[in-house]
């Protein structure tokens, strides 16, 4: 069992390229770039899907716009923003979340703009500490995942031993992943 999804991601030209997983890069690559695009549903994988999000980081000195994915199931509802969820499995209208109906364009505008100044994910858990108008904000999977939405059988979400975050969080280019 696992949550990770396995994926390649392309190149423009329809090449398959390898995946950069921030365990291979580490948090240099991610810190004092700018979100500057949000995508709910980022890849090319037909009808459906699993859910991945995307955002788009600035571009720097050393590195090309790509985008940072999450490639979870529904990664949506594993994160929290400032301590509230971005997504609730489908059931769970009376639970709080950013994202309600599908519409994302309010957690997109608290997004947005947000520039990352640190990244801390380990094996069970991910910080991404960003700042926004001066104000600081905290998108995270947390160590306690009872803090998260329920899966769709009403159990509770688990985070497997046998998987590490860091192989979760990926960067690419064209964002064109496939199962």
């Amino acid at each position: 069992m696992t949550n990770i999804i396995e994926c390649v991601d392309r190149a423009k030209d329809g090449s398959n390229t390898d995946l950069v997983t921030f365990k291979q890069v580490g948090s240099k690559r991610g810190i004092n770039r700018k979100i500057i695009d949000i995508h709910e549903h980022i890849g090319d994988y037909g009808m459906g899907g699993p859910g991945f999000y995307g955002f788009l980081l600035s571009q720097t000195s050393e590195y090309d716009k790509e985008w940072l994915i999450l490639r979870l199931w529904g990664a949506g509802t594993w994160l929290l923003f400032n301590g509230k969820r971005v997504e609730n499995t489908g059931f769970k209208t009376n639970v709080n979340a950013w994202v309600v109906d599908d519409n994302i364009e309010i957690f997109r505008k608290l997004l947005i703009g947000n520039k990352i100044i640190d990244m801390d994910i380990s094996t069970n858990y991910s910080i991404l500490k960003m700042q926004k108008d001066s104000i600081d904000n905290i998108l995270e999977i947390p160590k306690d995942t009872n803090l998260l939405s329920k899966y769709a059988n009403n159990k509770n979400r688990t985070w497997f031993n046998s998987e590490d975050q860091r192989d979760a969080w990926i960067f690419s280019k064209e964002g064109k992943l496939y199962l």
